[in-house]
């Protein structure tokens, strides 16, 4: 994660509250969602085989409606699950409306563990300029059952490789991915067969698979959809990827972060 005001403005009320050095996740469109907390706990992911994975432990929701951060003593109940939240505080983070809160995990299944939760009430794209800006980019994208398919309020596809949305924007920087789906069909089959997605020449990218995380974890099963939410690793590709590669639809390149900063605008 890259040093800059933004990672100040996150981390400050996270860092003496979390007993491990921080690693965070972006939650695109996330809504309520408390699922990420369960399956991207570390236990679950060493029940899942990629235990060797660092756990993020601080998320920042970003949505346009308001989330479960907004909620005076948030508690979240499902019979196995407890989580419970503290009293939220306003963030000042770039103009933006923030809310931060203290979370402690609890299950029957995994060790009791503590969160960190930032929601930003914002759109994917508002939030994305300031964070291309600032030069933040988060350890983990979360975009699952991001609202591209008619279901939501979303007006583009963020786990679109070959366009402009989080997970092509945020370019090299970010480490892993989560999704339930990749935007194309064929792009499905190949991560879901072993293969690696690469982008093109513009801050490319190299897509693997590492696994699958919950079929319980999903939206609807849209084209390039996988089964549930898959983790992958994220790896900045060669300067001139094989050919066949993923390139950019509409023939710009792929653009991350770093060209996101210069001009000022990003691509979120």
């Amino acid at each position: 994660m890259k040093s800059a005001r933004i990672c100040d403005d996150l981390c400050e009320h996270a860092t003496s509250w979390l007993e491990e050095p921080v690693v965070t996740a972006l939650y695109v469109s996330s809504g309520r969602d408390t699922r990420p907390l369960t399956f991207l706990h570390p236990d679950h992911l060493t029940q899942r085989g990629v235990g060797d994975v660092p756990a993020p432990n601080m998320f920042v929701y970003v949505d346009r409606e308001p989330s479960l951060a907004h909620e005076e003593g948030f508690v979240f109940l499902d019979g196995r699950t407890t989580i419970v939240g503290a009293q939220p505080r306003t963030l000042p983070l770039g103009g933006l409306t923030a809310f931060s809160s203290r979370l402690t995990y609890e299950s029957d299944r995994f060790t009791t563990r503590r969160y960190a939760l930032v929601f930003v009430r914002a759109t994917n794209q508002q939030f994305g300029v300031r964070a291309a800006r600032a030069g933040w980019t988060p350890d983990y994208l979360i975009s699952v059952n991001d609202g591209c398919a008619g279901f939501g309020r979303n007006d583009r596809c963020e786990s679109l490789l070959t366009a402009s949305g989080a997970a092509n924007g945020l370019g090299p920087g970010h480490r892993y991915w989560v999704t339930d789906h990749v935007g194309r069909a064929p792009d499905a089959e190949t991560v879901l067969h072993g293969g690696t997605l690469t982008g093109d020449r513009h801050s490319a990218l190299e897509i693997r698979l590492l696994g699958l995380l919950s079929e319980q974890w999903s939206g609807p099963e849209v084209i390039g959809h996988l089964g549930g939410a898959a983790l992958f690793e994220v790896e900045p590709a060669p300067c001139e990827p094989p050919s066949g590669g993923l390139a950019a639809a509409d023939g710009s390149g792929q653009l991350g972060v770093h060209a996101a900063q210069k001009q000022a605008a990003g691509r979120l």
